[in-house]
């Protein structure tokens, strides 16, 4: 786990390998559902991805959640820890089923859209039908590739957070505070920029743009999509 080292150069190599594994699953799902949408509407692609992609995404949580739990790149070992991963994993079910369940509702609606946006823009210049067709087809590969590669970035990065957060409170582990992380590039946003470094109590949430977290990728304090969709950062704690 992420705690007592000065960064976390081991920890994005790791999710930079669960990242692409949900990208490997999620490309081709959101192809056939924009050619299914094309094909038969948006209902029945809606139905297709909202299927298909709840049960991907829970398999990809449950993958996230055992291997942090159980310590797959663990610096340090809890010894005490009450119960096993069987256990925590149990626990954790309800919630990971629910936010798989919520969550790959937005990403079809968001590919429907864009396809929408797409037709529209069409209409909107003139073109025939056959042309917008035509279009669409072109566009199917990079829609499908962009939108399969923020799903997986975001996606594996909530979970390995939510993941993190969970283990710290079910294995009882005394961390004093945490710090803010950033991947140190030139892709990183400004808001996050100014959180780099930036040490906290355990229990005092983080003032990000949008809102307070209490750890990257939080939501539940009602911090929105632009301090969380495609972020990097993560956690360090400190006992």
């Amino acid at each position: 786990m992420l705690i007592n080292v000065d960064d976390d150069q081991h920890f994005q190599g790791l999710l930079d390998q669960w990242e692409q594994q949900l990208h490997y699953h999620k490309y081709p799902l959101i192809n056939a559902g924009i050619r299914l949408h094309m094909a038969r509407g948006s209902l029945a692609a809606q139905v297709y991805m909202n299927k298909r992609g709840e049960a991907a995404l829970l398999r990809h949580y449950k993958h996230i959640y055992r291997n942090i739990y159980t310590g797959t790149y663990h610096q340090q070992e809890d010894k005490a820890a009450p119960t096993g991963a069987g256990q925590f994993m149990t626990e954790q079910m309800a919630y990971m089923r629910q936010n798989a369940a919520s969550r790959v509702v937005g990403m079809s609606q968001a590919v429907i859209t864009q396809i929408r946006d797409i037709v529209i823009r069409g209409v909107r210049d003139g073109l025939s039908n056959q042309s917008i067709e035509a279009q669409l087809y072109r566009a199917i590969p990079d829609i499908a590739r962009g939108r399969a590669a923020t799903i997986a970035r975001t996606e594996t990065h909530n979970a390995a957070m939510a993941a993190l957060w969970a283990t710290l409170q079910y294995r009882r582990i005394p961390v004093r505070t945490k710090t803010w992380w950033t991947a140190q590039d030139e892709r990183v946003r400004h808001s996050h920029q100014a959180l780099h470094g930036v040490t906290l109590p355990i229990d005092e949430p983080f003032q990000a743009a949008s809102g307070p977290m209490m750890y990257p990728s939080d939501d539940s304090m009602g911090a929105g999509a632009e301090d969380i969709i495609n972020c990097r950062c993560t956690p360090l704690f400190h006992t």
